[in-house]
């Protein structure tokens, strides 16, 4: 199962996904952050950098 299908699934009892420390791969990060929202933009995010 990929992110996405578990996000689209968990979604509807409240989801949270946490990225921390994202530096060293921000510019993957931001892409994912971009698909994940618009799946599905009740998802929220936390997100930070060293």
């Amino acid at each position: 199962m990929d992110l996405f299908t578990l996000v689209r699934r968990e979604v509807a009892e409240g989801v949270l996904l946490v990225l921390d420390d994202i530096d060293p791969v921000h510019r993957q990060c931001v892409g994912v952050v971009q698909q994940l929202l618009m799946a599905s933009p009740v998802v929220c995010m936390a997100v930070s950098t060293a």
